[in-house]
């Protein structure tokens, strides 16, 4: 039976990406415009409401 010879070494670190970096980056911009984002105030309509009998 014939053999194929595995392309990794054994030497190799395995690949993986650290996603901490990019995992705080997204909280910190998420609350960087949290903070920063002006809340627009709703219009209040002025009613006048019947009195209870």
């Amino acid at each position: 039976m014939l053999r194929l010879k595995s392309t990794k070494t054994g030497s190799e670190p395995p690949s993986s990406i650290d996603m901490t970096p990019m995992i705080d980056m997204v909280f910190q911009l998420l609350i960087f415009f949290l903070l920063t984002s002006i809340f627009a105030s709703q219009a209040v309509l002025d009613l006048t409401l019947p009195s209870a009998e």
